[in-house]
């Protein structure tokens, strides 16, 4: 059990694995969501540094509750909770929080961004 089980981990460290089991059976539509995580993803992060760095609280709620949605979507649940702490964060105006979890979340889409475009659907 050790060995299958450290083996199936080590295949389940991509933050996309729950999305491409989820959508094994329809490549296209998971190529779909794929490009549109990427057209995407980057703008919403660049908005959230934005949104951030000029201190507008309502825009970072904002883009952070688009940010779970997509992350959501994309069944990255780590990512999902870092875009709600964001979100929460922007809405009790608390900069510190805020400036912190927005970091972490716009790593975590990085790291989604990148997984992405190793997968070879990302490639079609």
């Amino acid at each position: 059990m050790m060995s299958g089980s450290s083996a199936n981990s080590r295949q389940d460290a991509s933050p996309i694995a729950d999305i491409v089991r989820a959508y094994a059976q329809s490549p296209e539509i998971l190529a779909e969501i794929f490009a549109i995580f990427l057209k995407e993803a980057p703008e919403r992060q660049a908005a959230l540094a934005a949104a951030v760095r000029s201190d507008d609280l309502e825009a970072a709620r904002s883009v952070a509750h688009s940010l779970a949605n997509t992350t959501g979507t994309m069944k990255v649940s780590s990512a999902l909770e870092l875009a709600r702490a964001t979100e929460s964060a922007a809405r009790a105006g608390d900069r510190e929080a805020l400036a912190e979890q927005s970091r972490k979340l716009i790593a975590a889409v990085d790291t989604i961004v990148t997984a992405i475009r190793s997968h070879p659907l990302a490639q079609r």
